[in-house]
This record gives structure tokens, sequence and C-alpha cells, in this order.
């Protein structure tokens, strides 16, 4: 079973490479987030909702020319970032084909986490399968994952998301968990003072 602990270290020693991390529940999905934000620098994260919105693939346009050659050096803190990528639900089929067309500045430099619905991977698979065999084993399932991370990332959470990602989240599916659930899940998770 991989733990969050699993991807959080998977994607820090392998910072160019693609990892899928896959979600039913949101409250599951609101934690990874929380602790991959405790156990990787935050602020290297780009965060982006990938939808049929021709704003949204203007934006993933834009953001896959910063990890081309000529555009690296205009601006090397997004480019070598972690690309945290959120599906919408029910598009994968029609943004696969564009994800594919990226896989090698989605493979580059700080990687890309792409975060989609546990249903939507085989739609995925066929709409972006050259992407697909980039991903190879880095699959992970919020549904499956132990929420046990060392003492140093778990001193380090915290409830608050940054707006970016919490406006991303607000547009998935499902409730987010209450200020207080989250509150004591994250107390449930703090070193012990024996």
């Amino acid at each position: 079973m991989a733990t969050a602990e699993r991807l959080i270290n998977s994607i820090r020693e392998d910072r160019a490479s693609i990892h899928v991390l896959l979600w039913d529940d949101k409250e599951e999905l609101v934690k990874v987030v929380l602790m991959m934000l405790a156990g990787l620098n935050s602020e290297d994260i780009e965060p982006l909702l990938v939808s049929t919105g021709p704003g949204n693939l203007i934006q993933l346009q834009s953001l896959a020319r910063t990890r081309f050659q000529d555009d690296v050096e205009a601006n090397p803190q997004i480019a070598a970032g972690l690309w945290m990528l959120f599906v919408q639900q029910g598009v994968a089929v029609d943004i696969g084909p564009w994800l594919n067309g990226y896989r090698r500045p989605l493979a580059d430099a700080g990687g890309t986490l792409l975060v989609l619905r546990k249903a939507e991977m085989g739609a995925f698979q066929r709409g972006a399968p050259d992407l697909a065999s980039f991903v190879g084993s880095h699959i992970y399932d919020a549904a499956t994952m132990l929420f046990l991370v060392a003492d140093d990332v778990s001193s380090k959470l915290t409830r608050v998301l940054p707006v970016p990602l919490k406006r991303i989240l607000d547009q998935l599916p499902g409730e987010h968990p209450s200020d207080e659930s989250v509150e004591r899940w994250i107390e449930s998770m703090r070193p012990s003072s024996v």
C-alpha cells in the first residue's frame, strides 16, 4: 500500500517525471494535498485546473512553454517547480490528446503530478497513451494511502490551503472537509510528545 510519504519521497527524488494521484473522495484528496504542501516546498508548486474551457487550455499552453529551452531562462522558478495539474472530471478523453502533446515539458525539470478521478484513468490512458507511458509505476491512490508521514512533515501540517489550490479544489466535485475535521486529523498526525 502506497503512503503519502512514499509519494512525497518519489517526487523529491525523481523531479523530472510524471506522477499520477487518483482520487474519489474529496476529503481524502484535500488531506493528501495538505500533506504534499507540508512535505514539499509549497512555493515550488504550480497548480492548474485542466479542463476543456478555452482559458484553461491557454493557461496549460502558457505553462508548458515555460519549460521549453528558450523560456526556461526567462522563468526558471516556474520551469523548475512541480506542476500539479488537476484534471476536471469528465474531460480526460478530450484533454488527453492535449496533455499527450505536452508530454516532454510535463516530464522535464520539476516534474508533474496529474490529479484525476479514479474513474477517469482509463479514458486518460486512451487519450494520452504516450504520456501514460511516461507515468510508468508512479500511480498513487488517495483512498489507499495510509496517512502516516515523518515527524518533520506532520509537524508542518496546516489546514490552510493556498488560495490558488483552494479555488481549484472548489471546482472539483464533492464537499470540502470541515475545518474541525481537518483540525482533528492534523492533531492525530502530530508526533506524540512521549
